[in-house]
């Protein structure tokens, strides 16, 4: 699969490490590592250090099965409004679509990702992180997935949830990472 992503070279096989950090998204080219300099760059800036453009980033990363670069992340900037959801972005890190489920905890935290083979995503959120508080969510969601919940151009002036969900379950004590195998 050839990666490019605006402040990379092409290279005929870069292999790319995207990293959730301190609200941040950081790429790093793996060919790098070991061999400096390291060749990293910040494609999405945290909410706080660009207002205009960024976005507060977390949880894991994960790139839609359809081949166009796009990928998923949990985002939660201005939570609780608008809420937090997963931010569905572009190779270019441009926020193109979020997913909003309804929150069982009061202060969300979108936090795992992964695709079936046939393009349905599922996404955890931790729930409240405390003992006895099981309230943390596994949720299946279906395409498309680049639209914003809400009526059009409301968003993110507006707390309204997607419609294109099912909670799997809502008593999940501190949801963390997903993997799906065969």
């Amino acid at each position: 699969m050839l990666v490019c992503l605006a402040g990379f070279a092409p290279a005929a096989r870069a292999e790319l490490l995207f990293a959730a950090e301190g609200n941040r998204l950081r790429v790093i080219d793996l060919d790098s590592l070991g061999a400096p300099p390291l060749r990293e760059r910040v494609l999405v800036e945290n909410a706080r250090g660009d207002p205009e453009r960024g976005h507060d980033i977390n949880g894991m990363i994960c790139a839609l099965r359809d081949g166009s670069g796009r990928f998923v992340a949990g985002e939660d900037t201005g939570q609780p409004h608008p809420p937090a959801g997963w931010g569905v972005l572009d190779r270019d890190g441009t926020l193109v679509g979020k997913l909003v489920a309804s929150a069982a905890a009061e202060v969300p935290d979108p936090y795992g990702c992964a695709f079936t083979e046939d393009g349905r995503l599922f996404t955890s959120e931790l729930g409240h992180e405390g003992f006895r508080t099981a309230n943390g969510q596994l949720l299946l969601w279906f395409p498309p997935f680049d639209g914003f919940p809400g009526p059009p151009g409301a968003y993110p002036d507006t707390d309204a949830s997607s419609a294109n969900f099912c909670k799997i379950a809502t008593d999940i004590g501190i949801a963390g990472g997903i993997a799906i195998d065969a």
